[in-house]
């Protein structure tokens, strides 16, 4: 899987051969470990949204993060802006998470998503307008009274760790 520029000024992204539709602009492809699954991230004039299997999903202000499940899911971190004013948001198979909002330096989702090694759960860190820090495991606030803040990447550096099979 890649992209490609169009003739136009757009570009699309080639699977197996395939060219998807032409956009304005695409991620880098993310590919599932067992390689049945592609993901990626376009953006067009109204915002961006994530493509998996070229489905698109929902249409987000800005989203990063792409990761898959060692068993095919996908997560992403996403921004809006909602009632309670911007956010950010992390989707977990096309469904959205809780809100936190993002007014200032450090808030909004910190680190993540990751699934644990075994897929089974979904684990970032959130900070809530400045009002509270949390690591969510499956969507379940653990209220952080320190964070240990890792790289600037995703996943590798990050300050969420899997020390065992069964423990965060």
């Amino acid at each position: 899987a890649y992209w490609a520029k169009s003739e136009d000024d757009g570009f699309f992204m080639v699977i197996n051969g395939v060219e998807a539709e032409c956009i304005n602009r695409a991620s880098d492809p993310v590919i599932s470990q067992d390689g049945s699954q592609v993901a990626w991230m376009v953006e067009e004039e109204g915002g961006m949204f994530a493509v998996l299997d070229g489905m698109k999903g929902k249409s987000y202000q800005n989203i990063w993060g792409l990761t898959f499940s060692p068993d095919g899911r996908l997560a992403y971190a996403a921004s809006d802006s909602r009632e309670r004013g911007f956010v950010h948001i992390v989707v977990v198979d096309g469904q959205e998470d809780q809100t936190y909002l993002y007014n200032g330096k450090g808030q909004g989702i910190k680190a993540g998503p990751l699934f644990s090694p075994e897929g089974e759960h979904v684990v970032y860190i959130a900070n809530d307008g400045g009002e509270a820090e949390y690591t969510v495991v499956d969507g379940v606030r653990h209220l952080n009274t320190w964070s240990l803040l890792g790289g600037l990447n995703w996943g590798e550096g990050s300050s969420i760790v899997f020390d065992s099979e069964e423990r965060l």
